[in-house]
Order: structure tokens, then C-alpha cells, then sequence
């Protein structure tokens, strides 16, 4: 039984997370305590099905998705297969090489036009880390008050609830990975 409870609230709080809620979010939006939710994240409380409703219902996923077998522990993404974002605006587009936006992981590979970046000001986003190496190209990233410079081959990892964004400084497109845990969405 406690195997389940703690697969239950490991599922919990991934969702939680990839839909960018707070405990009290959760909380408000459920009608159950940020205590009790957090309890369960941790296995150390068992939810009652009709718990189990309410938080499906906030995370927009069935109850069943509390109780499906857990995924392969292989899953495989080809190239071409993978979800890709188009932001022309920006002169980025992002291909998402991690199968499951609800897992602990993203990772996509990141192409900048000339003059392309990640937003049009720093911003923040509820991941634990995150770290950019950069494949090809020049990137300046900027953290906080800290200003870096990246070229190919280049990696850094920083807290991305600090005010970051990421731009290409080079004369040609540059390529970066991207990984953050857990997923930002």
C-alpha cells in the first residue's frame, strides 16, 4: 500500500509542478488543505477518491491518471517526431526531445536566429535548475546582474527563478540544449 501512496503523490506533485501551482494554489482551487496535499505529494497521506477528484479536476486530468501503470521505463522520441514551438517573434523555435511534459525532465534543443532570444525581458518560471549548453553559435545570458558569454561546447546552470533570458550575440543561428527540472509546462 505504501508503494502506491507514494506513486500517487509522486504523480501529484509532478503535476502540480508542470502546471506551475503552488501548494496554496492547489490548495484554494481544491478545497483541500496545502497540508493534507503536501502530505500526500510525500506518501506519508492517503487520499480518499473523492480527494482524488477534486485534484484531477484542478489538474485537468482524470482519476485514473492517479492509478495507470507506470510508463516504460523507456520512452523514445524521434527527430521527427518531436513537439516543436515556433516563436517568430522572437526568432526561436524549440524542439521538446523529453517525451512526457508531466515527467521531472525537459530537455529541447533551441535554434536562435541572428539576434534571437529566449524573451523579450528576463523572466522567471517556477523550475528548481536549469542549464543551457550551447551546441553551436554565441549566446549572452543574462542572470540577475550577471552577464555571460557562451560558445559552442559552453554549459551553465542557474536557478531559473532568478530573472534570466538568453539571446544570440553571433553572425549566424546558434543552437543550445535546454534542461530544466522539473518541466516549466
Amino acid at each position: 500500500m505504501a508503494a502506491i501512496g507514494i506513486e500517487i503523490g509522486a504523480r501529484l506533485r509532478s503535476l502540480r509542478l508542470a502546471r506551475r501551482l503552488s501548494l496554496r494554489d492547489l490548495s484554494v482551487r481544491s478545497g483541500l488543505t496545502a497540508s493534507f496535499i503536501s502530505q500526500v505529494e510525500r506518501g506519508r497521506a492517503s487520499p480518499s477518491i473523492a480527494s482524488l477528484g477534486r485534484l484531477a479536476e484542478v489538474l485537468e486530468v482524470p482519476v485514473t491518471h492517479f492509478f495507470a501503470p507506470a510508463p516504460s521505463p523507456g520512452r523514445i522520441v524521434r527527430g521527427d517526431q518531436r513537439r516543436t514551438i515556433v516563436l517568430r517573434g522572437l526568432g526561436e523555435v524549440d524542439e521538446y526531445v523529453t517525451a512526457d511534459p508531466g515527467g521531472k525532465l525537459q530537455v529541447a534543443v533551441t535554434t536562435f536566429d541572428v539576434g534571437g532570444r529566449t524573451a523579450e525581458t528576463s523572466f522567471v518560471h517556477e523550475s528548481d535548475e536549469e542549464c543551457i549548453l550551447v551546441l553551436e553559435g554565441v549566446l549572452e545570458v543574462v542572470v540577475g546582474g550577471d552577464r555571460y558569454v557562451l560558445e559552442g561546447g559552453d554549459a551553465l546552470t542557474y536557478s531559473p527563478r532568478t530573472p534570466h533570458v538568453a539571446r544570440n550575440i553571433g553572425p549566424s543561428p546558434a543552437r543550445a540544449i535546454f534542461v530544466l527540472t522539473p518541466p516549466s509546462f
